[in-house]
């Protein structure tokens, strides 16, 4: 899956691409960002935008970790 970090003002600052266990890095400067799932035409997993603020102490050696969650429509 794809995903895709929108800076303040709603434009793309990065982009990847989820691992095959669900993993993901961005590297971003410190901000305000809304991650966001691109959609492949899929109705599932339903993956809604999570808003996260990267500190500025947060580096490669000292990761910040951010959970986005879905539904899988799995029960």
């Amino acid at each position: 899956m794809t995903l895709v970090a929108l800076d303040a003002s709603g434009s793309e600052a990065a982009h990847t691409v989820t691992l095959g266990d669900g993993s993901f890095a961005f590297d971003l400067p410190a901000g305000s960002y809304t991650l966001r799932a691109e959609r492949s035409g899929a109705a599932l997993p339903r993956i809604a935008d999570a808003r996260v603020v990267v500190r500025a102490q947060a580096s490669r050696s000292l990761p910040q970790h951010v959970v986005v969650t879905g539904d899988t429509g799995i029960r």
